[in-house]
């Protein structure tokens, strides 16, 4: 019996890191915004992307930067889809 309580204790455990991992993999890389109207580039952790922009903590903080005014280069970079007015 205490061999069994061992096994499936040790089961758990195991799920649980696992859980713990993926969940933490999802943005967490570097990336670098290029500014498309100058010569301006941010690097940072990608904490957030969505349709509106990027969310980036860099040495200077957290920065949001608007979709439209960059593009991204990195592993986790996904193009976000901007819709023009016009």
């Amino acid at each position: 019996m205490v061999k069994s309580a061992k096994k499936i204790f040790a089961v758990a455990a195991l799920g649980a890191a696992t859980v713990i991992v993926h969940a933490s993999a999802g943005y967490a890389d570097e990336v670098t915004l290029d500014f498309i109207a100058n010569d301006l580039t941010i690097s940072g952790e990608l904490i957030n992307m969505d349709d509106e922009g990027y969310t980036l903590i860099t040495e200077m903080g957290e920065v949001h930067v608007p979709a439209a005014m960059v593009t991204c280069e990195g592993d986790a970079c996904t193009q976000v889809a901007v819709v023009s007015d016009s």
